[in-house]
C-alpha cells in the first residue's frame, strides 16, 4: 500500500464535483491530511459548474506543475447548447446574442459539426475568456468582467490533438477534446459554433483524463466529504511522479556521475538513441527511488525536478 511519507512529494486524484470551486477540494483534503498537509495545492482548476478529475500535489509536488502544463495533455467530455451565446460562456451566464428573436438555432447539421471540428484539431491559437482565471494586473479576469470591464487578452498558442463530435440532439453537442493545457473549452465550443454559422455556450463539462491518469483512478466526493474519512482512506488515490509522467528508468551506478548527480549539475548524457525519450527518471544504483527527473538536451542530461 502506497503512504504519504515525510517530505516525499505525491499526487492524490480526486474527482470534484458540480457547484463547488477547486480551492474546496483543496482545502477538505487539507483537512484528511492534518498535519501531513504541506505545500498542497491543485494541477489546474476545474470552474464550479464543471465537474471530473482534479490532480492535487503535496510535499513539494506542485514543482511538477510545469510538466504537467508540458507532458500532459488533458481530456474532456462536454455538452454545448447552439443558438445561445452567454456572456460567461456556460450555463452560468446570461444570454448575450441569440440566433433568432425566438432563440432557435440556425439549422446546424452533425456533418458541418465534424467538418468544423476538424479544421480547428492541431496548432490552435486561443484568446482566455474574459470570464476566466487568467491573470491581468494581478486579478484574475472574471473579476474585471463581473464590474462590466472586458479585458482582450492576446491569442496564445495552443494544440487541439483530438476533437470528436459524439451526437447533435435538439441543438445540444455532445463532443470530446483532447487539448494542451490552458484550452478553455467553452471558447473553443463558442469558436466550434461560430465555425458553422451560429452561436453557442457549454451546459456541461467534465474532465475525464490527465496524462496517463483517467477518472476512473480518483477519489469519489462522497468519499473525501465523509467526516469519517481517515488519512488511510487517501491511500489507493496517490501517485507517485514517476506514475504521473511514466517515463523510462535510467539507472546510473557510476560513483562519479553519481556525486555530480547528487549536487544537481548536469553530465554527459548517456544515451545513444536519437529517438528515445527526451525525459528521463534517473536512478542511482538499484534505489527503489528515482533522484529526479532529467531532460535530454543535446548531448547532455541536465536535472529538471530533483527529489
Amino acid at each position: 500500500m502506497r503512504m504519504i511519507e515525510e517530505g516525499q512529494p505525491t499526487v492524490i486524484a480526486i474527482a470534484k464535483p458540480l457547484g463547488i470551486t477547486s480551492a474546496q477540494v483543496v482545502s477538505r483534503i487539507k483537512r484528511i491530511l492534518g498535519k501531513k498537509a504541506k505545500k498542497v495545492g491543485h494541477f489546474g482548476t476545474l470552474d464550479p459548474f464543471a465537474q471530473g478529475l482534479l490532480l492535487i500535489g503535496l510535499n513539494g509536488a506542485m514543482r511538477l506543475m510545469e510538466f504537467v502544463h508540458e507532458l500532459c495533455p488533458k481530456t474532456y467530455l462536454a455538452k454545448g447548447l447552439l443558438g445561445k451565446k452567454t456572456d460567461t460562456g456556460d450555463l452560468t451566464g446570461k444570454v448575450i446574442v441569440e440566433d433568432a428573436p425566438e432563440g432557435k438555432a440556425k439549422a446546424v447539421t452533425l456533418e458541418s459539426l465534424v467538418d468544423c471540428s476538424k479544421k480547428l484539431v492541431g496548432e490552435y491559437w486561443q484568446a482566455p475568456h474574459a470570464f476566466s482565471a487568467t491573470k491581468f494586473e494581478g486579478k484574475a479576469l472574471y473579476h474585471y468582467a463581473r464590474q462590466g470591464i472586458v479585458i482582450e487578452k492576446e491569442k496564445v498558442q495552443r494544440q487541439i490533438y483530438q476533437l470528436n463530435i459524439k451526437n447533435l440532439q435538439a441543438q445540444e453537442v455532445c463532443f470530446e477534446a483532447s487539448v494542451s493545457t490552458g484550452t478553455y473549452i467553452r471558447v473553443l465550443f463558442e469558436e466550434l459554433a461560430e465555425a458553422c454559422g451560429s452561436v453557442g455556450h457549454l451546459t456541461e463539462l467534465t474532465r475525464t483524463q490527465i496524462g496517463g491518469v483517467s477518472l476512473d483512478q480518483a477519489m469519489p466526493w462522497e468519499v473525501a466529504q465523509n467526516e469519517a474519512v481517515v488519512l488511510e482512506d487517501l491511500q489507493k488515490y496517490l501517485l507517485t511522479p514517476e506514475e504521473l509522467f511514466p517515463m523510462p528508468k535510467l539507472i546510473i551506478s557510476n560513483e562519479e556521475l553519481y556525486k555530480k548527480l547528487l549536487n544537481g549539475a548536469a553530465i554527459a548524457c548517456p544515451i545513444e538513441d536519437e529517438n528515445d525519450y527526451v525525459y528521463r527518471w534517473v536512478y542511482l544504483g538499484n534505489a527503489n527511488v528515482p533522484l529526479g527527473l532529467y531532460k535530454k538536451e543535446d548531448v547532455l542530461l541536465v536535472p529538471q525536478f530533483l527529489f
